[in-house]
């Protein structure tokens, strides 16, 4: 699934208020298409004994904005970069409380080149955008969250455990994009113990 990109949102955590901008018109994250692009073919095999913790949670409705990544998951690291660059320039209000990847496409489906995804960043008010970026949504409700413990590249594995042996009986993932957010960063938290909580929306 993931593994090795570069720290997310590193440098997005100085956005200045200094003008508002105009907005985009919201993007719903769509999991399955015409060619069915989402959705689990089977289970990874789990990789390791490692073990993370699993709750089921009610999330909230979540408004993020961003810029979309097109290829291999493990290059939205660039996009990230090129996200912070973006919101530096700009001159955004408000600052950046939270950071997420937004994840399209099964790579069981999806060839690594065609696989989207979105480097997206949260504010603590609502604020106006440039129309260079995507209003993403991503809809509440139900969903298996692991939190992970440690550095980005040991992402991979921790994806593979969660979809082979910890989702709770009987359930199942729904039609909606998984996502990771990004609740301590580089260089503020010692890379072994940042924290990222994996997101799985789940069927009702």
């Amino acid at each position: 699934m993931l593994a090795g990109y570069m720290t997310p949102g590193a440098a997005i955590c100085n956005a200045a208020a200094r003008r508002r901008c105009r907005a985009r018109p919201a993007t719903v994250p769509r999991a399955v298409d015409a060619s069915g692009s989402w959705g689990i073919v089977g289970r990874p095999a789990a990789v390791g004994t490692t073990m993370y913790p699993v709750e089921i949670r009610k999330m909230s409705p979540l408004t993020r904005f961003g810029l979309p990544h097109r290829g291999p998951y493990p290059g939205i690291g660039a996009t990230f970069l090129r996200l912070g660059h973006l919101f530096d320039a700009s001159g955004l209000p408000g600052q950046v409380v939270l950071r997420a990847g937004v994840y399209h496409d099964a790579p069981a489906r999806v060839a690594p080149d065609r696989m989207r995804s979105h480097a997206c960043c949260g504010f603590g008010a609502e604020i106006w955008m440039p129309l260079a970026f995507d209003r993403i949504v991503i809809e509440g409700g139900r969903s298996a969250v692991m939190t992970y413990s440690g550095p980005y590249s040991g992402l991979a594995a921790a994806w593979a455990w969660l979809y082979a042996e910890s989702l709770p009986a009987g359930e199942s993932p729904a039609a909606a994009p998984p996502h990771e957010i990004y609740r301590s960063l580089f260089p503020a938290i010692p890379v072994e113990t940042q924290l990222t909580e994996v997101v799985v929306p789940l069927t009702p």
